[in-house]
């Protein structure tokens, strides 16, 4: 956690709502105040900053920092070794290929130094609405985070194992992504409903044999960590034979894991080429990248834009 000289207003828009949060300076993580709103979009975005004014807030911070859902956007691993301009180029070459979308503002980060690569896309008609939405309130966008390159900084080090998959419940569906190598090496997005525990275990176990490296692994174990709305991380150890399937995700959040077939993570143990640091998280940005960049960074995506790999948006 990172030392703030000024209070921050954070901002996660999720499917159908969107929960707003003044930070206060210093260290602590807890808000000072937050509220929500609901609605699509900009119109989540207005509400909830309407309820945290309402809330006995005189004024709010002109910068804010915005956490969007997968549901937004699109997401793509590059398994190449380019340098940043290809890296960008190709990433929105591919996107706009398979989605038929041109207006996309697309950034790239490198991981394992650039051999490999995480790009995200977002529309310019949602950027463009939700700037507008803030700037009515005399706020501007500082930085844009997409919900799953959050929600992967926060897991890493709760996950000791090198090679597992993960699965991320969201309002209208799960964020799957398989780990390699403790990087982010393939992934998927599937629309069903998140109450829907068969579908969702019948989802898990295809993207667990599809996104398989080699026969071997697919006909052996595979380790499955899933993260409900509660984010009480779960843990499944799955093979072709087996039977065992999901549990009833919990309902509250809490430090262990589910009981019956998911069991609790071992302790953390840090992989330097998989945890992001703050400050590389923080320079995701939905603009054009400076000439050099981080060489490393952990991250992952889940809206797969390769139609066989499920819904895209």
């Amino acid at each position: 956690m990172s030392l703030r000289f000024r209070s921050e207003l954070r901002l996660q828009l999720h499917r159908r709502s969107c929960v707003a949060e003044l930070l206060p300076a210093g260290w602590s993580g807890a808000p000072a105040t937050s509220a929500s709103g609901s609605g699509d979009g900009a119109q989540a975005l207005t509400a909830a900053l309407g309820a945290l004014q309402l809330a006995e807030v005189h004024s709010l911070p002109r910068r804010a920092r915005l956490v969007v859902a997968d549901e937004y956007l699109y997401y793509l691993v590059l398994d190449e070794d380019l340098d940043w301009a290809e890296a960008e180029q190709e990433a929105r070459a591919r996107l706009t290929d398979a989605l038929g979308i041109t207006d996309l503002r697309v950034q790239v980060l490198p991981l394992a130094g650039g051999r490999r690569w995480l790009a995200a896309a977002v529309t310019e008609a949602d950027l463009a609405a939700w700037t507008d939405a803030l700037a009515l309130a005399g706020i501007r966008i500082h930085h844009l985070h997409p919900a799953l390159i959050e929600d992967l900084r926060h897991l890493t080090p709760q996950i000791p194992e090198d090679d597992a998959v993960i699965g991320l419940l969201r309002d209208d569906g799960i964020s799957l992504v398989r780990l390699v190598d403790g990087l982010p090496a393939a992934l998927a997005w599937e629309r069903l409903d998140p109450g829907d525990v068969v579908t969702m275990e019948q989802r898990l176990r295809a993207f667990v044999r599809e996104s398989a490296r080699t026969v071997a692994d697919r006909a052996g174990e595979c380790v499955v960590y899933l993260l409900p709305h509660s984010k009480t991380l779960c843990r499944y150890v799955w093979s072709a034979r087996s039977r065992r399937g999901l549990v009833k995700a919990p309902r509250r959040s809490g430090s262990g894991a589910e009981a019956g077939t998911a069991s609790g993570s071992t302790s953390a143990r840090a992989r330097s080429t998989a945890a992001a640091s703050d400050a590389a998280v923080s320079d995701f940005r939905f603009s054009r990248p400076p000439d050099a960049g981080p060489s490393s960074l952990p991250a992952s995506d889940t809206r797969s834009p390769d139609p066989d790999a499920g819904d895209s948006r």
